[in-house]
């Protein structure tokens, strides 16, 4: 297989270095840059109009305007990878499993749709923007969230990248069930299972085996407890052929306390949750801080704003939903950039592991 990498910045240069350690017989013919200059930068004037172009850069909406530009020009076979952990397993698999195909669609496009399947966690974060340590069961439903995503699909939109979340998505013992019954629906978007990854090396066989089929991207977050653990996880994942990237820790490793207690904190106002768009329990909202606010309401006893959460059946179409979901909400004021080191809850969550008075 021939390929042309897009982007022969740090990322560009990973994505060749990580095809010649693998064992695939890819060849990559150059890299193709406006703006970098290298020895092996292709001019685009001569690149082949049925060539295979994967797109490295870590941006998204930067890779969707290089998509744009390249079917400007005629070219047809454009692909992203934004995955730089996992080994390329085989060329024959490589622009159909590790790579996102990128095209034109007839609808608007929505960058990225999550989910909870576990309301509940297993590490409990402090400052956890989806409040997790203050739920104490699962909560998910399977027909319930399956009506959601019907309808989401509905919605004239086409969705990019779906997240499987919580809470700790493994904690769900129907994750399988959840993986086919969201791939039924969403055929062409690539879904990521985002978790911690405590519990990769205890789920059962078929789990990963369903995950692997379904072609989707484990997704690690890793904090000090799987740090540990991060050699014997790859060591799993790789053995079942599936695609994963890690968010590597650091022993600094800083977290957010997302929520100031008033609108006009001394805190700059900071949105840590820009374009997580949230699905749950019938409705749809811009961000997750919204989506859970009534349940931080009802535990720590506040009257933090939640207007921005409406029935998805309610909700606008193509793109006047896009618009909508990016409307600022009051919560917006409420917002903060709030630096602190990562640890956990307590058996009790207090209000002042998620919010600060000022």
């Amino acid at each position: 297989m021939e390929i042309y990498i897009y982007g022969a910045g740090q990322r560009g240069k990973m994505l060749y270095d990580r095809i010649k350690r693998s064992d695939a017989q890819i060849c990559v013919k150059g890299f193709i840059d406006k703006y970098q200059k290298a020895d092996n930068i292709v001019p685009i004037e001569v690149v082949g109009k049925e060539e295979n172009i994967v797109i490295s850069l870590a941006n998204e909406s930067l890779a969707y305007q290089v998509m744009e530009e390249l079917e400007g020009k005629g070219y047809k076979k454009i692909f992203w990878c934004g995955l730089l952990d996992n080994p390329v397993y085989s060329p024959e698999e490589f622009l159909e499993k590790e790579c996102l195909r990128m095209q034109k669609r007839s609808v608007p496009v929505l960058r990225q749709v999550e989910m909870h399947i576990s309301d509940k966690c297993n590490l409990n974060c402090v400052g956890c923007a989806h409040y997790s340590p203050i739920f104490n069961e699962i909560g998910a439903d399977y027909e319930q969230r399956m009506r959601d995503v019907k309808k989401f699909s509905e919605l004239e939109v086409f969705v990019h990248r779906f997240y499987f979340l919580g809470g700790e998505p493994f904690l769900n013992p129907e994750l399988g069930k959840y993986i086919v019954g969201v791939r039924e629906i969403l055929r062409e978007t690539d879904l990521h299972i985002v978790t911690n990854g405590l519990l990769l090396l205890s789920v059962e066989d078929e789990v990963l085996e369903t995950i692997a089929d379904n072609n989707v991207t484990v997704s690690i977050s890793e904090y000090e407890p799987t740090h540990k653990l991060t050699d014997k996880i790859e060591q799993r994942l790789q053995s079942f052929f599936i695609k994963y990237n890690i968010r590597r820790y650091d022993r600094k490793q800083v977290f957010n306390k997302p929520l100031s207690l008033t609108p006009d904190s001394v805190h700059p106002k900071l949105c840590i949750s820009n374009g997580c768009v949230n699905i749950w329990n019938g409705k749809i909202s811009r961000c997750p801080a919204v989506m859970y606010i009534d349940k931080f309401n009802e535990v720590f006893h506040t009257n933090l704003p939640n207007e921005g959460v409406i029935n998805i059946s309610d909700a606008p179409r193509g793109e006047e939903l896009l618009k909508f979901l990016k409307l600022e909400i009051p919560l917006c004021e409420y917002c903060v950039e709030n630096p602190i080191p990562w640890g956990r809850c307590g058996e009790e969550c207090k209000l002042e592991e998620f919010a600060t008075e000022d």
